[in-house]
């Protein structure tokens, strides 16, 4: 069941069309963050060059004879405008950096949106599954690719500003440097020709460096992120108590030393190196070439300075703005070497958020009463997406209202399957599923969900409080709450906690959480599928993880509370399923039997029989 993207030319992720995507979508998210970048980007531009040029005017009003009369004008000026710069440099940095951060939120917002919306036979595909799992990786180890996708665009702006005013401080020296003051080298143009050929392949280098440097930089530093992520892996799994005892029984600490730590030490400390090396040599090349390049800008402005060229406030002009030429040209460099590597993340990212789903909700409201709820098989054969093999093949059975079903079989005989049909996770393929006489798949979907409670087989506790992880709301029915706590067998353990149903289930979010166990757990999710009060219950091994004890008190709490509903249980334990009054057996993807336990146990040579006395020798007498 693949998913549909918008084109084959977007599935690949061309970089222009990747950027200006992102950049539209960052718009929506953060609104006017681009406003506030450009105008941070600008006061960060411009505030090198006013102190550049208040200071040659300053030399220029000395060096022809001025006073303090006609400085204080210039520092005053000087003064108020950095202090203007700094201070909207520095409010609109604030804002910037709001809007950023609610930009990468709304990034991973918009990526966890998608995600628990999303078809669940999508989330179950090992291609879905392998993009969402190749953004969450990036996104770990590079940060989120839009919040990236700002600091490059920051240095465009910032390169593309520093070298524009950088010329026009520099329009009336190229004008200057070009005239002929004698027959020397030096009093000719080819002293400007050739120091500004140097500059230039300088500042080319700088830019091929940087980007050759940043490359790398990326390249060791994903070598190193994966071998980070299984040190923090291990790490978070040592940190876990539970798993103590299994690494202790098993000595497993000499496999996780050698996977993580020596890892770590060895292999990881060498990518650090090989990383410090990289960012340490190119760095120091580039500050050898921009010295090289300060020194061919000094001689050429001082010499031409020295011929009466132009006067010394207008040297100190000249070399300033020339050395803003270089870390315009390092901006530009970074940008474009950024955008090359981020082409992957954003690709990742819009790999994700362009899977659509497949499955179509119909748009029939549940016209019928769901306590007369009927759920028909009709020849129905499924196999999964890219699976060979039918997990449940010309499946036909009528489930009345009212009545409780167990349905067994070894595993992977399709019991579960059956439920991910009913509950319409997937969409049968041959043949059809009714209710009440109508295709499920006419139901508007979201409807057609409200008439189950179910609890799974991998089920999953939240770390909410104990009332809101049940009701699955933020507000509750109290006397409801309790009750159905009660007939989970669930009600005295929460009455002991300090907070009773305002203790948070686990401690992942609040250091007064409780912790659980596997049983009190299940019991929880219990609890959860009675309170939603469906008029079908269905639950997935509703007892693996309670002792015989405990699976027999829930069983006889939970048979009196479900009443008159529809319930369906799945269970290996057939001991379990007794008071069942309709007993469904699978085998390799078919219904082989359907009956009472008694009408099934006659029958020698069923497959129930069989099940039944393979376990009951194991039962106590």
């Amino acid at each position: 069941m693949p998913e549909t993207v918008k084109s084959e030319k977007c599935r690949k992720g061309r970089a222009p069309s990747l950027v200006m995507r992102s950049i539209r979508d960052a718009r929506r998210i953060s609104p006017h963050i681009f406003t506030f970048m450009t105008i941070h980007a600008i006061t960060s531009s411009v505030s090198p060059f006013v102190n550049v040029y208040f200071t040659a005017a300053i030399i220029d009003v000395l060096a022809n004879g001025g006073g303090a009369a006609q400085t204080a004008p210039l520092v005053i000026a000087a003064l108020l405008l950095n202090c203007l710069l700094y201070f909207v440099r520095n409010a609109v940095g604030y804002q910037y950096q709001i809007r950023r951060y609610t930009l990468s939120r709304g990034e991973m917002a918009r990526i966890n949106e998608k995600v628990f919306t999303m078809n669940y036979a999508l989330l179950e595909s090992p291609e879905i599954y392998a993009k969402i799992r190749r953004y969450d990786d990036d996104r770990k180890q590079h940060g989120i690719s839009s919040w990236r996708l700002q600091y490059s665009l920051q240095s465009l702006i910032m390169g593309t500003i520093t070298l524009l005013i950088a010329i026009m401080m520099l329009w009336e020296f190229f004008g200057a440097i070009f005239k002929k003051t004698g027959d020397s080298f030096i009093e000719t143009p080819w002293l400007a020709i050739c120091v500004l050929v140097v500059i230039a392949a300088g500042a080319g280098i700088v830019a091929v460096l940087n980007s050759i440097s940043t490359k790398k930089y990326f390249q060791y530093n994903d070598a190193f992120l994966k071998i980070d992520k299984e040190f923090n892996f291990y790490s978070d799994m040592i940190a876990n108590y539970r798993n103590g005892q299994e690494i202790r029984t098993y000595h497993e600490q000499e496999l996780i030393r050698r996977h993580a730590c020596d890892r770590m030490m060895t292999k990881g400390v060498t990518l650090l190196k090989k990383m410090s090396m990289n960012t340490g040599f190119s760095g120091s090349i580039m500050a050898i070439i921009s010295a090289v390049l300060a020194c061919g800008v000094y001689i050429l402005i001082g010499t031409k300075g020295l011929l009466g060229v132009f006067g010394v406030g207008s040297v100190v002009r000249f070399s300033g703005a020339f050395l803003q030429i270089v870390q315009g040209v390092i901006n530009l460099a970074t940008c474009f070497g950024q955008l090359k590597v981020m082409r992957e993340s954003l690709k990742y990212y819009y790999d994700v958020m362009d899977i659509q789903s497949v499955q179509r909700s119909g748009s029939r409201p549940i016209d019928f009463d769901p306590d007369t709820a009927r759920i028909e098989f009709r020849d129905v054969s499924f196999k999964y997406p890219g699976a060979e093999n039918y997990a449940l093949e010309n499946v036909s059975i009528a489930l009345e209202p009212g009545q409780r079903y167990a349905v067994v079989g070894k595993n992977g005989s399709g019991k579960t399957t059956f439920i991910k049909l009913i509950c319409r996770f997937y969409d049968v393929e041959e043949g059809a599923i009714l209710i009440n006489g109508v295709d499920i798949r006419e139901y508007d979907i979201a409807a057609y969900r409200k008439l189950f409670s179910v609890v799974f087989q991998d089920f999953d506790v939240f770390s909410f409080t104990v009332g809101q992880d049940t009701a699955v709301a933020e507000t509750y029915d109290a006397e409801r709450l309790w009750s159905c706590l009660e007939s989970a067998g669930l009600k005295e353990r929460i009455e002991y906690l300090p907070d009773q149903a305002d203790t948070y289930v686990t401690r992942d979010l609040a250091e007064n959480g409780v912790d659980f166990s596997g049983g009190e757990q299940q019991k929880l999710t219990l609890a959860r599928a009675l309170y939603k009060n469906s008029p079908i219950i269905i639950l997935d091994e509703p007892a693996a993880a309670l002792d015989p004890i405990a699976e027999y008190d829930m069983y006889t709490r939970f048979n009196g509370f479900v009443g008159d509903k529809t319930a369906i249980y799945i269970s290996h334990r057939l001991s379990s399923c007794r008071f069942c009054a309709n007993i469904i057996v699978f085998d390799l993807g078919q219904i082989v039997q359907a009956g009472s336990h008694e009408s099934l146990l006659n029958d020698e040579e069923g497959k129930y029989y069989q099940l039944w006395h393979a376990q009951s020798q194991y039962y106590a007498e």
